[in-house]
């Protein structure tokens, strides 16, 4: 239950308040990098600054542990996920959230934003079966859905990695899955 900040400039770290549960996720935000954002196995979202290394916020995002938190490169939006569903966050003016693909079974393991040729954003969710579905962030409408080839049983993905035009899907079993994205 502790987290701690590495300066490597500085070949120094620093000890943030512990949260004092199990931490599954973390994040910096992209909106100002002296935000950490700290997922827990109970849900909860914990909002640090580390240049004061006080807690400025608790997220009450979901009901099992935090799979991950993502912020979107250039707009106040984030998302949390975990396995029963994602909530998409957007911190100007206030703090709000949408639940989205809230249910039992969502098994939502990873997620990230990119950002597509024609220079529109999309929320990539990662799902346990192998699933990835890519929504446009602006209408939340679906952008492209990849599945892995029928001839491969995927079980317990772990998460993406996006590069240019390379969608990268790791899994527990050691398969990584490559799709070519445009």
């Amino acid at each position: 239950g502790r987290v701690y900040v590495f300066y490597f400039e500085h070949n120094e770290y620093v000890t943030i308040r512990g949260p004092g549960k199990r931490v599954s996720a973390m994040s910096f935000s992209n909106r100002n990098p002296h935000w950490l954002f700290v997922g827990l196995r109970d849900g909860q979202v914990l909002c640090f600054s580390v240049r004061s290394k006080k807690l400025f916020g608790t997220l009450h995002a979901h009901r099992s542990s935090v799979q991950s938190i993502s912020f979107h490169p250039t707009t106040s939006m984030f998302v949390t996920t975990s396995l029963e569903g994602a909530t998409i966050w957007s911190s100007e003016p206030e703090l709000e959230s949408q639940s989205c693909l809230d249910g039992e079974d969502a098994s939502i393991v990873d997620s990230k934003f990119f950002r597509t040729r024609s220079k529109a954003y999309a929320l990539v969710l990662a799902f346990n079966d192998g699933n990835v579905i890519g929504w446009n962030t602006e209408t939340l409408k679906v952008m492209f859905r990849l599945v892995p080839p029928p001839s491969e049983v995927v079980s317990n993905a772990k998460n993406i990695s996006i590069a240019r035009d390379r969608l990268l899907l790791a899994c527990e079993s050691g398969t990584v899955h490559v799709w070519q994205i445009s």
